[in-house]
């Protein structure tokens, strides 16, 4: 338990640093590579069979708390009410690579240990 809090903890102050120092793309950033990392824990653990409590840290503690669709659903909210027409790309651009890159870390998990 103590370790998913820390992993939990190093994520979200991973995910808010991201969002100060790169403001108009940290929160993609932290989508994409703690979705990199699900995938690719995913695939380790197919291939490997890793220990279901570094699983539940790596992908629940930190993955989980790195990526954020709460801070998503906000800015989108904003871009809605400013009618600023980017409501939908910015859902497509977080949820598309986001995606992709989970696709592309469990595959490079099969292409290493595959």
């Amino acid at each position: 338990m103590m370790w998913f809090c820390l992993a939990a903890g190093l994520g979200a102050v991973l995910r808010y640093v991201a969002d100060i120092y790169l403001p108009r793309s940290g929160i993609l950033v932290v989508n994409i590579a703690g979705s990199f990392l699900a995938g690719a824990v995913l695939g380790f653990d197919y291939f490997v069979n890793v220990d279901p409590t570094v699983v539940l840290i790596v992908l629940g503690g930190f993955a989980g708390s790195v990526t954020t669709y709460a801070t998503v659903a906000l800015a989108a909210a904003e871009q809605r009410i400013q009618s600023t027409r980017k409501v939908a790309r910015t859902w497509l651009l977080q949820v598309g690579l986001s995606s992709l890159a989970c696709c592309f870390g469990l595959l490079g998990s099969i292409v290493l240990l595959g």
